[in-house]
């Protein structure tokens, strides 16, 4: 079975959407100081069709990228899972608000025109397993931004596989369905893997389905090695959902990366 394929029709009900809220939270902190702050491109970003343009890279449920399209920004929510884009237009079209889903592999995606912010969260980008897979999305990301774009997303550091995912169990238990997450980590390879197994109500009965999700490790340097050979500038690293330097020991790393202001599209 792919992964999500049933886990995303209780995604947001199981409490994943609580990283959403919080990840809007630290956003307005944050965008702020990279110069979006309206529904217009502050002077040198660059103009795309007159207000902020935005894709929401691996966007799940849509829950970011629909708060991005309520700013009146033009919002492009792209995932590889069609189970979780259909819980995102879903969400979209109950709220009325817009934004242009498609799915797409995050190594490959194309947009209809650049943009200036680029967002990859909840350790999206881990699931990339060899450094070519993850130089591939970056230059995808480097060619889909206006120069002077902003590129944003999270990771999982070593730090948290060693911990959070080596050799533990986590359980949900909800009125209409359980779902049970068995973690893996081997510092060989830099590979974590999580087994969900969800029961999901039906009736009477519950259903079964299991799910294996795989993750990479991957050191800083490997990361802004990478983004300067796509063409983007690390420009700041933090301890997620704060303003601090990472240390060795911090467990999710927020990225800020920045596309050249020089230079033409590919």
């Amino acid at each position: 079975m792919a992964i999500y394929e049933t886990y995303a029709q209780v995604y947001d009900q199981s409490g994943q959407i609580q990283f959403s809220i919080l990840m809007l939270d630290y956003l307005n902190k944050l965008l702020p100081s990279l110069g979006l702050t309206d529904a217009r491109p502050s002077p040198g970003r660059g103009k795309a069709g007159g207000e902020v343009a935005v894709c929401d890279l691996c966007c799940g449920t849509g829950t970011v990228a629909i708060a991005f399209a309520a700013r009146g920004w033009r919002v492009y929510g792209v995932d590889g899972l069609a189970a979780m884009l259909a819980e995102a237009r879903r969400k979209a079209a109950e709220m009325g608000i817009r934004v242009e889903f498609s799915q797409q592999d995050m190594r490959q995606f194309a947009l209809p025109k650049p943009v200036d912010l680029v967002t990859c969260f909840y350790d999206s980008v881990n699931y990339l397993l060899t450094v070519d897979d993850l130089q591939r999305c970056f230059q995808r990301v480097a060619a889909l931004l206006v120069p002077g774009g902003w590129f944003i997303f999270d990771m999982n550091s070593p730090a948290a596989f060693a911990t959070n995912w080596n050799n533990t169990t986590f359980v949900i238990d909800q009125a209409d369905f359980s779902i049970i997450m068995r973690n893996t980590y081997d510092p060989q390879t830099n590979l974590a893997k999580c087994v969900v197994t969800v029961f999901q109500r039906q009736g009477e009965l519950y259903a079964k389905s299991v799910e294996e999700h795989v993750e990479r490790a991957y050191a800083t340097k490997e990361v802004a090695d990478t983004l300067a050979q796509a063409g983007l500038e690390l420009t700041a690293r933090y301890k997620c959902f704060t303003f601090e330097e990472p240390t060795e020991e911090t467990r999710r790393i927020m990225y800020v990366a920045r596309r050249s202001t020089a230079g033409k599209h590919d």
